[in-house]
């Protein structure tokens, strides 16, 4: 997710959140004690939640939170994979958690009550909180408008363990900038953010 990963060399992540506002702190304890009620209650059906979060990082010394789009996975023959990816800047995100929609708290809510589990809980042991922060900054990136920093078409060859960028759309000093030149295919580093995307949206077993 650092700007070295679009040179080819992905980094690792963190899971756990960087300093809250106070804020965002009274934010996540509301979302605790709902997580904490509906626990134990009658699943309900789940709402559509496309952008997924699998890492964060650092981009020009900018923190920002990454996602990608589950509703739009293209899945060619031989475990070839198209997906979308985006990041946000990890300051508009939090942002947006300040002051909560009644639309949107219902949404997070919603979540809990169907038993949600986000893609990041199924590699890394999540604790309450941590699960929480995911499902609200998820529910962030589908529901807010936030301008990303960067957003690209990425194809993964899961066998080869190999990607490219066929898409990229990204803001550079301010301005949008885009080109459809697809890159040269680069072997994923293993424990960064893109090895962690593969274990997403590969096959078991590729």
């Amino acid at each position: 997710m650092k700007s070295c990963r679009y040179s080819g060399t992905p980094t690792s992540c963190r899971v756990g959140r960087r300093g809250s506002s106070k804020s965002h702190f009274l934010v996540l304890l509301r979302a605790i004690a709902i997580f904490h009620t509906v626990i134990g209650t009658a699943f309900e059906p789940l709402p559509v939640s496309d952008w997924k979060f699998y890492g964060e990082g650092v981009e020009d010394g900018v923190k920002i939170d990454g996602f990608y789009l589950n509703s739009g996975i293209v899945r060619l023959p031989h475990d070839m994979i198209q997906i979308w990816i985006e990041d946000l800047p990890e300051k508009d995100v939090s942002e947006k958690k300040k002051n909560p929609s009644p639309e949107f708290l219902e949404t997070v809510t919603s979540k809990f009550r169907a038993g949600y589990q986000p893609p990041m809980a199924t590699v890394v042991k999540l604790s309450d909180s941590e699960l929480i922060n995911i499902v609200v900054t998820e529910s962030v990136a589908d529901l807010e408008n936030i301008t990303p920093s960067f957003r690209a078409l990425f194809e993964i060859d899961c066998n080869a363990m190999t990607y490219r960028t066929l898409s990229i759309h990204m803001v550079l000093n301010g301005k949008p900038e885009s080109t459809d030149i697809a890159s040269e295919s680069k072997h994923i580093p293993p424990q960064s953010n893109i090895s962690r995307l593969m274990r997403f949206v590969c096959p078991p077993g590729s």
